[in-house]
């Protein structure tokens, strides 16, 4: 939140137009922000809308007073779909404008570039051309969505 704030304060920054943008353990920390649990929304008046790649949501309420877009993989094992699938169907029965989409067969980091599959403490993270351009293009148009 504070260097949301400061953020703002910047003179090439539209300070009533920040989105938030966050992977693995930045994007539940971007969940924290806003999470009205853990945060307070109302230390950052100019926070339109938050875009998490693969977080974990378990212990998150699903009464997010802004706009969410969840990207991650169905085959995450590091931070598994299920809790934010469950987050997202709460917060839709709330009414809160929190979206998913959860990419078959994408594990972890399936955005972050190699030939390889890769192991992070046992859990293989395989970068998935396909799912990281829908992800990129699904992220642009949410934030063009909020952020005007």
């Amino acid at each position: 939140a504070a260097a949301l704030q400061w953020l703002a304060q910047q003179p090439y920054v539209k300070p009533h137009e920040l989105g938030l943008l966050g992977y693995s353990a930045g994007a539940m920390a971007g969940l924290d922000v806003v999470d009205p649990i853990a945060g307070s929304p109302a230390s950052v008046p100019g926070l339109r809308a938050i875009v998490a790649y693969y977080p974990g949501c378990t212990g998150h309420h699903a009464a997010f007073p802004l706009p969410l877009l969840i990207l991650d993989g169905s085959a995450d094992d590091y931070f598994p779909p299920g809790p934010c699938q469950t987050l997202a169907s709460n917060a839709h029965a709330m009414g809160r404008p929190v979206e998913i989409i959860t990419y078959p067969g994408a594990t972890h980091a399936f955005n972050q570039v190699s030939n390889h599959t890769r192991y992070m403490n046992g859990h293989a993270l395989t970068y998935d051309p396909q799912a990281t351009a829908d992800a990129d293009a699904k992220m642009k148009a949410f934030f063009a969505q909020y952020l005007h």
